[in-house]
């Protein structure tokens, strides 16, 4: 799968569920991010880790299957 700049990511379990899965302090801070209105490129802005590495959080909680595109 691609990850579109302009796509708007939506969390695909609670946040409740996902703080008992173990993710990491980065994963973490997308997922607060991520409300259903946020695009990726708006998340990257305001990410403190570099763009690549953001893109590699997202495909990674979008493998697991913890968020989800429109």
């Amino acid at each position: 799968k691609f990850i579109v700049s302009a796509a708007v990511p939506k969390l695909n379990r609670r946040l409740e569920d996902l703080a008992s899965l173990g993710i990491t302090p980065q994963e973490g801070f997308i997922l607060t991010r991520v409300n259903g209105t946020y695009d990726i490129q708006t998340i990257l802005k305001i990410s403190p880790m570099p763009p690549l590495d953001a893109l590699l959080v997202f495909r990674r909680l979008c493998r697991a299957e913890h968020i989800v595109f429109g």
